[in-house]
């Protein structure tokens, strides 16, 4: 940690794990028709655990850069543990606790991404990227609370989430400026 790592970098590179998490998680709920409360927790579950490991390490390796804690506690961390707690509830069928995980996960996450967006110098692209990414995942978890408590439609609305969530972040990734700021980047950003 000599350096702060670029915002912008840390950034894209959470990006591209989440599409590609995300991007699984898409393909799993969109093509299969999920209807076994057991495999939709054992899926759901299994994206939680996954996409928190893969935040966390994308952290470590960028440096444990500083700004990040608060937004890997409410993304990552949660994401791991109600991931683990899910997992471990599989066999009770439960479709309470999918709706229950999927809500949570979304709401605490969405906030954290919100808070992070806001955090972020107003200069920079992704500012905006974090802030609608949060508002759009805070808005996956109303959704979830307004559908019908079924397996299908629940693991359904997560991969429709998903695959909008992957196009989105792949696009933020690609159109993320690292180290763009202040005079060069004002204009870019604007436009």
């Amino acid at each position: 940690m000599s350096t702060p790592a670029d915002p912008v970098r840390v950034s894209i590179r959470l990006n591209v794990a989440s599409a590609a998490t995300a991007a699984v998680l898409a393909v799993l709920s969109i093509f299969n028709r999920i209807e076994d409360p057991e495999v939709g927790l054992a899926v759901w579950g299994g994206f939680l655990v996954i996409v928190g490991t893969a935040h966390t390490s994308v952290l470590i390796a960028s440096g444990r850069p500083s700004g990040w804690w608060s937004w890997w506690v409410g993304h990552s961390l949660t994401a791991v543990l109600i991931g683990a707690f899910t997992l471990w509830f599989v066999p009770s069928g439960s479709i309470a606790l999918l709706t229950w995980s999927i809500v949570v996960w979304s709401v605490v996450s969405g906030g954290a991404s919100v808070v992070q967006g806001f955090r972020q110098d107003r200069t920079l692209s992704i500012r905006s990227d974090w802030i609608s990414l949060g508002v759009g995942t805070l808005f996956f978890g109303l959704l979830v609370l307004i559908v019908p408590p079924e397996v299908y439609w629940l693991l359904g609305l997560a991969g429709v989430w998903a695959a909008m969530v992957t196009v989105f972040l792949v696009i933020a990734a690609l159109s993320a400026r690292p180290g763009v700021t202040g005079q060069n980047g004002a204009g870019e950003d604007d436009q």
